[in-house]
C-alpha cells in the first residue's frame, strides 16, 4: 500500500541555497565589455513542474502549487524560487531553483557542498551532478540536479516529506531540470 504525502513540510530552499558555495566567499565577477551580463534564462518553478504533471508522478489528485517569495542569500550570490505543492491543507512539497549570478561554482561543486553536509547522499544514476537524502532534522527527502545555465550555475531541488519514494523525487526534480 502506497503511503500518502501528509506531512508538515519544512521548505528546503534556503537549506539548499546555503549549501552552495557558502563555505568560502564567491569570487567577484570579472569585469566585461558587455553592457549587461548574461542572466540564467530560468522560468518560474511553478511553470517548470505545473500541479498536473506533479500529480501524474506522485498519483496525488488535486494537487494546487503556489510561488513562493524569492530568497536571497547574499554570501554566495543565490536567488531562490520556490513552488509549494499542497493537495487542500496537506502540504506535499517544494520545488527551489536557485541563481548563484556572480558566483563561479561548478554543478559537481554545488552537489559535492550538499553530500559533504548530508550523510548518507547518494548520486542519482543517469543524472550528472545530481543527489539524494534524507534530511532526518527536518523530517524531509531531497532530491537536487546542478546545471550552468547561459554561464550561471542553477541548482535545481525538490524536497517532500521523508516518506516520499526516492523514484518520485528523482522523476520531479529530472522533468523541473529538463526544462531550465
Amino acid at each position: 500500500m502506497r503511503k500518502k504525502w501528509g506531512f508538515a513540510l519544512i521548505v528546503t530552499a534556503a537549506m539548499l541555497t546555503a549549501a552552495c558555495g557558502s563555505e568560502k566567499p564567491a569570487e567577484k565577477p570579472k569585469p566585461s565589455s558587455a553592457a549587461a551580463p548574461v542572466k540564467a534564462d530560468v522560468k518560474q518553478p511553478c511553470s517548470l513542474l505545473p500541479d498536473k504533471e506533479f500529480s501524474t508522478v506522485t498519483k496525488v489528485k488535486q494537487v494546487r502549487a503556489e510561488t513562493l517569495p524569492e530568497k536571497t542569500t547574499p554570501e554566495n550570490h543565490g536567488t531562490a524560487r520556490t513552488c509549494s505543492y499542497a493537495d487542500g491543507g496537506r502540504k506535499l512539497g517544494a520545488l527551489a531553483v536557485t541563481t548563484y549570478e556572480g558566483n563561479p561554482i561548478t554543478p559537481k561543486a554545488m552537489i559535492d557542498g550538499l553530500k559533504a553536509k548530508k550523510p548518507g547522499a547518494q548520486d542519482i544514476a543517469g543524472v550528472a551532478d545530481a543527489t539524494y537524502y534524507v534530511d532526518k532534522e527536518h523530517k524531509s527527502a531531497v532530491a537536487a540536479a546542478a546545471k550552468v545555465v547561459n554561464g550561471t550555475p542553477v541548482l535545481i531541488g525538490f524536497s517532500g516529506p521523508e516518506t516520499v519514494k526516492r523514484e518520485e523525487l528523482v522523476e520531479l526534480v529530472k522533468r523541473a531540470s529538463s526544462k531550465v
